[in-house]
């Protein structure tokens, strides 16, 4: 949803990048939060490519994901 309602997001990249280290060290990552939330990512874009009367889009997964967010080609 946050796709339809979110058109711009800023980042602060040195922000991501502490929170990411401090989580690391914590053991806060875990396969089973990241699976679940790239199920969550794929029904978002599904949500919003119906709402928007578009095809449903193919389901990514993580190495898509972050190549999408990164502006990187998903063919290499």
């Amino acid at each position: 949803m946050v796709a339809s309602i979110i058109q711009n997001v800023y980042i602060d990249n040195d922000w991501v990048a502490q929170q990411y280290i401090e989580r690391s060290k914590r053991g806060s990552w875990k396969k089973e939060n990241t699976e679940e939330a790239l199920k969550c990512w794929n029904l978002e874009r599904i949500i919003d490519a119906e709402q928007q009367g578009k095809d449903a889009p193919s389901e990514l997964n993580m190495e898509d994901l972050l190549n999408e967010e990164t502006g990187r080609d998903r063919g290499g």
